[in-house]
């Protein structure tokens, strides 16, 4: 008769942690990859398209009412203020395509050709520009306009409807210089000290202040 022989119940374990063991030797060991994390970086006003920047420009610069030029606002705007090529691309859309108004007290003019220099450098631009007058109308500071205006710093000035009678005597005395164009300053000059004296003849506001000075 045979005989069975039944194997030891540790045995039998043994043996398959040791198949198990040879199996794991063959198999490739798992390493951690460290994968790089793409940092995604908004994009810069410079690579966008000129046509989208310019109407970023003009979100930013153009304003629906005049801009009021006085004093304390004669600053440009920050925009233009960045780099040479925002300032050369954005200089033409808001001095071109906004409305000034600009303030002068006592026909002193040097806040307006200050404007005027700010605006025309590197860009030959047609500026839209009202001259609003308050004050009293100085001859000495008419006079400085004036002599800028013979040398071809400033612009003449228009006449006005209303109550401004400073403005218009000065509207004059800007065409006196107009017309006589190439004639040398102390030639201009004495015409313009006649003009005044004709003026300070006529009663009103103008003849007091104008002959106080």
């Amino acid at each position: 008769m045979a005989r069975r022989y039944r194997k030891n119940p540790a045995r039998r374990r043994r043996e398959k942690k040791k198949a198990a063991a040879n199996v794991s030797g063959l198999l490739p060991t798992a390493h951690a990859v460290d994968t790089p994390i793409k940092v995604r970086t908004p994009p810069s006003l410079m690579s966008l398209p000129g046509e989208l920047r310019n109407h970023i420009y003009r979100l930013a610069l153009l304003s629906p009412s005049r801009v009021q030029i006085r004093h304390d606002t004669v600053g440009q705007p920050g925009l233009l203020q960045t780099c040479h090529q925002i300032r050369n691309e954005a200089k033409p859309i808001y001095y071109k395509e906004n409305e000034f108004t600009v303030t002068v007290t006592n026909f002193d003019f040097g806040l307006d050709m200050f404007f005027i220099q700010q605006c025309i450098p590197h860009t030959q631009i047609e500026v839209c520009v009202q001259l609003v007058h308050i004050g009293r109308g100085s001859w000495e500071h008419l006079l400085r306009g004036l002599k800028n205006c013979h040398e071809g710093r400033l612009g003449g000035l228009g006449y006005k409807d209303g109550q401004d009678v400073f403005w218009n005597y000065a509207a004059r005395a800007f065409q006196m210089v107009k017309d006589l164009e190439g004639c040398p300053w102390p030639q201009v000059r004495d015409a313009l000290d006649k003009y005044r004296l004709a003026v300070t003849e006529v009663p009103g506001k103008v003849r007091t202040a104008w002959r106080e000075e």
